[in-house]
């Protein structure tokens, strides 16, 4: 059924004007299916630390996919959130995979060990699809900024050997 619709969808594309090309950036399409698709977006603070998790995730022989990642910013949140992940998903991605994803980070986040573990433990989500766990970054709750500080290292080796 999943190929009847697929193969209907695409023979009415050249029919609505639509094209062959579902996403086209370069050109600005930025809706396919009838999803809306946003404009990247990456705050300059928050940008670097992307890097920074796809290297840490490499070394414990983690491939991280971030083209995906198309909102990465600060945005206030409900009081009882300091990040939130959202995963787009629509029905013309044939791979099982997201549409896009979006990062959120409330401005409230202050400290850099805090931030960078917020940032990791969506990137967890929203790039490794993890779940919460019972301690370390992918707990449900953030812990000081001292802790991170402390217990960085042992931290991060132990959000890398989760796997979805």
């Amino acid at each position: 059924m999943r190929k009847m619709n697929t193969l209907l969808l695409l023979m009415l594309f050249p029919v609505c004007g639509c094209g062959p090309h579902l996403l086209d950036f370069e050109n600005g399409l930025y809706l396919a299916g009838g999803t809306f698709i946003p404009r990247p977006a990456f705050d300059s603070s928050l940008a670097p630390y992307l890097p920074e998790f796809i290297e840490d995730a490499a070394y414990y022989g983690l491939d991280v996919d971030a083209s995906r990642l198309l909102v990465l910013i600060r945005k206030e949140l409900p009081e009882d959130q300091i990040g939130l992940c959202q995963l787009h998903w629509s029905d013309i991605s044939t791979t099982g995979a997201p549409l896009y994803a979006a990062i959120y980070i409330d401005p409230a986040v202050q400290c850099e060990a805090q931030l960078r573990a917020t940032l990791y433990h969506e990137f967890g989500h929203c790039l490794l699809y993890q779940e919460h766990t019972r301690q370390g970054i992918m707990r449900d709750y953030s812990y000081s900024c001292e802790y991170y500080e402390r217990n960085w290292d042992s931290l991060v080796a132990e959000q890398m050997e989760i796997r979805p």
